[in-house]
């Protein structure tokens, strides 16, 4: 090959001065010491069958691909550095290493070129960083679509936890015996104190010279927090600290009612027999309060004897299943201590009934997909409507009440909904044509119609002269 291209040049550049002769390619322009020392080099690898270093790899201090695997390659030395094995691959080589199959073909490229680059592809844009060979993933990362959708647990309206071992367990959980129990004390498991609330309420602002809360407003304080109550309803204050102070005024006041009238927290009819129920098929049972403080809600179900049905034998600080205005910055309808005190049962808040007597409970169960039961006695119960299930006592209800509300539990993942076919398109169906009726709809010009009126008929303005 070299001696034709010779002779083509000596053929080109006979009968013209050596001036006027054309330059040789810039591939031919190589020093002929830098040839053979490549070919020197060359020649005693395959002697000895060393490993050749493909790039620039031994010359980076990274150890050297064998021949086997990468094929047998030449490379030349480089002679200004005076190291072996670290020169660039001339055009003269064999073929290119074949590359393995599960390199990116991007990436395949990228490294193609990088061999004869300078600097052995640490050029901008290589991923060289800094000099450096370029590196090869095993694989090429997953990205996921934009909109995909991504994978929730547990599933939407499903109990499921695909992590257990124990199939038996499992299929617990997707029964309707699954679920728990949460209370509202006042209204409930004791007799609401409504009235005894709001007296307190006009007190409080009779003696710190506010006048007198509406009737409107003054519905809203036994289904409220204290605070949130004061700065959202009466707006008096939002300094945290004054609504503190003012709150414990309040149950100061409160206190002071309750026992100049011999009220005592006593359960309602019936509630002991329904808690021992549902402890009786394993059934966790919460309860939440606005109105007190953690520690005086523990007391209140100590002296009711109710106490041993909220415990939580799995908590690791041992408290029972209570959730007081304290625990959490929001009150009913805001669905937060229902998700707290699911999140102390063990429970998600799709297999959990809550039990109240208002409609902030139904509010906050839709939002969170629990399940809500009212009690009549404050409210009518045609408002009481969207709620699952409206009883007057806990004694109406059984077991199979309380399961029968999870059986036509649906889920977008596990039933995704059906597309509508119909089975005769109306786009396709012959178009419907009306019968047009081309009588006028009026006589009169002044009475107004689609059709003009009829110049015979009609009534003149004014009489003739």
């Amino acid at each position: 090959m070299a001696t034709q291209q010779t002779r083509a040049s000596t053929t080109t550049t006979e009968g013209a001065p050596a001036s006027l002769a054309p330059p040789p390619p810039a591939f031919l322009v190589l020093a002929s010491s830098r040839r053979s020392e490549a070919a020197t080099d060359m020649a005693t690898a395959m002697r000895t069958n060393a490993p050749v270093a493909p790039c620039c790899r031994r010359s980076r201090g990274l150890p050297a691909a064998s021949s086997s695997s990468h094929g047998l390659v030449g490379f030349a030395s480089n002679a200004r550095r005076g190291e072996p094995f670290a020169a660039r691959a001339s055009a003269t080589s064999l073929a290119r290493p074949a590359k393995p199959a599960r390199m990116h073909r991007r990436a395949a490229m990228r490294s193609y070129f990088d061999m004869d680059a300078p600097d052995g592809g640490a050029g901008p844009g290589s991923g060289g960083g800094g000099g450096g060979p370029t590196t090869i993933p095993d694989s090429m990362p997953s990205f996921e679509e934009r909109g995909a959708p991504k994978p929730y647990f547990p599933p939407v309206g499903v109990a499921d936890d695909p992590t257990l071992a124990n199939p038996l367990v499992r299929q617990m959980m997707l029964s309707t015996s699954w679920f728990g129990c949460v209370f509202d004390l006042e209204g409930v498991l004791i007799k609401s104190r409504e009235r005894e609330h709001r007296e307190s309420w006009m007190r409080l602002a009779k003696e710190h010279d506010h006048p007198p809360p509406p009737e409107m407003v003054l519905k809203h304080c036994d289904t409220m927090k204290p605070e949130v109550f004061i700065a959202r309803q009466l707006m008096w204050t939002r300094d945290p600290m004054q609504m503190r102070r003012l709150n414990e005024e309040r149950v100061k006041i409160f206190e002071e009612i309750v026992q100049a009238n011999g009220l005592t927290d006593e359960l309602q009819p019936g509630v002991s027999n329904f808690l021992e129920l549902l402890q009786r098929a394993k059934v966790p049972m919460a309860v939440m309060d606005s109105k007190k403080r953690f520690g005086e809600l523990c007391e209140s179900l100590e002296r009711m004897g109710i106490a041993g049905y909220f415990e939580n034998p799995e908590s690791p600080t041992g408290e029972p299943n209570v959730v007081s205005g304290e625990d959490v910055s929001d009150w009913l309808p805001d669905p937060l201590p229902i998700e707290r005190a699911c999140t102390a049962m063990g429970r998600t808040t799709k297999r959990c009934v809550v039990f109240g007597n208002n409609t902030t409970v139904t509010e906050a169960c839709m939002e969170c997909g629990a399940k809500s039961v009212l009690l009549l006695g404050r409210m009518p119960r045609y408002e009481l409507q969207g709620a699952d299930t409206v009883v007057d006592k806990l004694t109406d209800l059984s077991m199979e009440n309380l399961k029968r509300l999870f059986t036509e539990e649906t889920s977008d993942v596990a039933e995704p909904q059906r597309e509508k076919v119909e089975i005769f398109p109306t786009k396709f169906a012959a178009p419907m044509v009306a019968e047009r009726s081309w009588e006028p709809e009026a006589q009169g010009d002044d009475v107004g119609g689609k059709e003009p009126p009829d110049w015979s008929k009609r009534r003149r303005r004014r009489p003739d002269l």
